[in-house]
């Protein structure tokens, strides 16, 4: 809905300021009328202000995402003006598979896009240890009562950053992303032999099902 309608709705008509002040007229009230330029001037403010305001937490959050506390599996942070990790090994994948697949007799000339489900996730090195403790109590009925108590403590482990950056998580192990889907284009995927070895290939290549993998032909 436009800002114009809003501002019709919102606003008396003629015939409506008309009723209105003979009732005011009738009841002795003032008469008060509001401008369509003051209201149309507010709006605009407002709006200026929102935009503002909106600019302004963009520009307070900080280039560097922190660590999660004590030892949590996170996912690489989006870099602003730069390509993700996740869009970096979408890009690495594609190069790989089209370089194989250019390979395969009678593909040709071969262009593959990897589409992954997410960004690596890395799995931080902890410090566990745990206290175990028995107690054992008795009333003066003769009753016993056996209380067992854990307690587990879990660390980051802390190493020196590179370049200065301070401390870092120590990486455990990374995980990298499932492959969502793979789209090849190549000049002999009208062959339906070609098209079934470049399916097969990739399946192979990256472990997933055939239904994730779409092949096409090359216009020529």
């Amino acid at each position: 809905m436009s800002l114009l309608s809003l501002l019709k709705e919102n606003l008396p008509f003629a015939g409506d300021r008309e009723e209105m002040e003979g009732k005011n007229r009738a009841w002795g009230r003032p008469q008060r009328g509001i401008s369509l330029k003051v209201v149309v001037l507010g709006v605009m403010g407002l709006l200026l202000f929102l935009t503002a305001s909106i600019w302004g937490r963009r520009g307070v959050e900080g280039p560097e995402a922190q660590l999660p506390e004590a030892g949590i599996r996170v996912k690489e942070p989006v870099a602003e003006g730069k390509l993700t990790v996740l869009q970096q090994y979408e890009e690495f994948l594609s190069s790989r598979l089209a370089s194989i697949l250019t390979e395969v007799q009678g593909a040709g000339e071969v262009a593959v896009y990897v589409s992954l489900a997410s960004g690596p996730e890395y799995d931080y090195a902890q410090n566990r240890s745990v206290e175990a403790r028995t107690t054992e109590e008795r009333d003066t009925g003769g009753g016993q009562r056996v209380i067992q108590e854990t307690r587990e403590d879990n660390q980051l482990v802390m190493v020196a950053g590179s370049q200065g950056n301070g401390n870092q998580g120590l990486v455990h192990k990374e995980l990298h992303p499932p492959v969502q889907g793979v789209l090849i284009v190549a000049e002999g995927a009208e062959n339906s032999r070609v098209k079934a070895e470049l399916t097969r290939a990739v399946q192979v290549a990256l472990g997933i099902g055939s239904h994730q993998i779409v092949v096409l032909a090359k216009e020529r």
